[in-house]
């Protein structure tokens, strides 16, 4: 500990010796991950212990990893200092002398989180990220240089650089001055203006529904969608990945609770409007039924990249990895989780569980560009509440995690699935054998709700073909993000 965190000042960006330069970018590294618990957990497989070269902050990233593995929410100096100690009451310095006491090596720690030179902080450890990375891909390159031309061992060391050289810099990007942010953004827009870019959105293919949502779903947002059992909760996803995919738009639907055979014979019976009961009895379906069935059939298989399915029980973990391989292998850009509580659980705390998936969906979506459409239950409450009202963001099981991490809130309501219901005074006899998708929340755009046709023997959702103005309704609301 003799060099002091004290000096993290101009020196760090300033100095001309090369060693002396990566001892202060080590510590700023250092200083960027206290701040910041998601760095440490997106990036624990990259930065390793021995990046570090002083003993101290090999101690310092070893009691920041057991800090979350430990299930901490932040990082308080006195903990950290305090299972340094218990490592190495040495904390990494030789001289008894220097030897600092735990007190000592929290208000060290305390000093780094509180600095205020940040946007300087992850320049920095970017930088020294990048020089990291360039030592490790020279090391390969000098192990292939001892091994023969044409071994396995080759091919292994070859893979081994490039799956360096593709790491992303978590530093990277993390502080952007203004004038960059407003510069990118108004090139854009004149772009826009001018007639040669069009704004990212991804279009559900539903008329009525892509008008309300100004076009779509923006790129980089979750998607949750609640609604009661029986309410068509699953059914409205599997339609829309499939009228995605006809748009060309690469989809992936992942039902955690249905077989293959389930979901085929849905998308089946949706897009051809023949119902399951016909369908599977040979003494019921008719022979121009069939044919559309075979028409089904033939829409897909003619590219099976648009629309693929995944099924069965999956830990959400399981899940992130899947997202994240499929989109990398072929660029797929929708992907719809049915539903978010039947993650097969690792914990007893299936509340805590369902909030992390949510966050880890949420920050997905955003680092890779995606639309992520999970489907939710209501609360038992809130079903009880739909003879009286529709239903809200409220009403979502685990509302207040979805709802943090959400960039839109989608709740499904049909009324003639709702006992009374044609007594109350808002009852419209037009609406019977439709489902209303109500936007509780747009991050960027408006709230309001729109109908769709929806013929429940086949699960088929349709666009209202009559025109009428009463089929969407809608308000703007101002984004508090913005």
């Amino acid at each position: 500990m003799s060099d002091s965190y004290d000096a993290l000042d101009s020196q760090i960006f300033e100095s001309e010796e090369s060693n002396s330069r990566h001892r202060f970018e080590e510590k700023v590294l250092l200083c960027c991950l206290l701040r910041d618990m998601k760095l440490v957990k997106r990036n624990s497989k990259l930065i390793q212990d021995y990046m570090f070269s002083n003993p101290f902050n090999g101690l310092l990233y070893s009691a920041m990893i057991e800090t979350i593995e430990r299930g901490a929410k932040a990082f308080k100096p006195k903990d950290i200092a305090q299972r340094i100690m218990e490592v190495d009451p040495t904390a990494g310095e030789p001289d008894p002398k220097k030897r600092p006491t735990v007190e000592e090596v929290s208000i060290k720690i305390e000093k780094i989180i509180s600095s205020d030179k940040e946007p300087r902080f992850y320049k920095s450890a970017a930088r020294f990220y990048e020089n990291w990375r360039i030592r490790q891909v020279n090391k390969k390159f000098k192990e292939l240089l001892s091994v023969s031309a044409d071994s396995d061992e080759t091919i292994e060391q070859m893979e081994a650089v490039l799956a360096i050289r593709k790491k992303p810099n978590p530093f990277a990007g993390n502080c952007k001055s203004a004038k960059e942010v407003l510069h990118t953004t108004l090139g854009m827009l004149h772009d826009i203006w001018e007639g040669k870019y069009v704004f990212p959105k991804i279009k559900t293919g539903y008329l009525e529904f892509d008008d309300l949502l100004d076009g779509g779903f923006d790129v980089g947002s979750l998607v949750i969608m609640g609604g009661a059992t029986g309410h068509g909760k699953s059914a409205t996803a599997l339609n829309l990945a499939a009228k995605m995919a006809e748009l060309g738009i690469k989809s992936q639907y992942t039902s955690l609770e249905e077989t293959y055979k389930d979901v085929a014979l849905k998308i089946i019976t949706s897009q051809s409007g023949v119902s399951r009961r016909n369908l599977v009895n040979k003494d019921l379906i008719t022979p121009s039924e069939q044919e559309r069935a075979q028409r089904v059939m033939e829409k897909f298989v003619s590219d099976d990249s648009l629309l693929q399915f995944s099924c069965g029980g999956k830990t959400a973990a399981e899940v992130i990895n899947l997202i994240r391989t499929t989109h990398e292998k072929d660029g797929t850009l929708v992907f719809i989780v049915d539903y978010a509580q039947r993650i097969t659980l690792e914990r007893d705390n299936a509340t805590a569980e369902i909030a992390r998936f949510a966050l880890a969906l949420g920050e997905l979506a955003r680092e890779l560009g995606l639309v992520i459409i999970a489907t939710s239950q209501l609360k038992r409450e809130g079903r009880k509440e739909m003879n009286k009202r529709k239903p809200t963001t409220y009403d979502l099981s685990e509302s207040s995690y979805l709802e943090n991490e959400a960039a839109y809130i989608i709740t499904l309501f049909r009324q003639d699935l709702i006992p009374g219901y044609e007594e109350r005074d808002d009852y419209n006899p037009d609406d019977d054998g439709t489902i209303e998708l109500i936007v509780c929340k747009s991050r960027n755009g408006q709230q309001g709700s729109t109908k769709l046709n929806f013929d429940g023997p086949s699960v088929r959702l349709t666009s209202r073909l009559d025109g009428s103005e009463d089929n969407r309704s809608a308000s703007f609301i101002e984004d508090d993000d913005f």
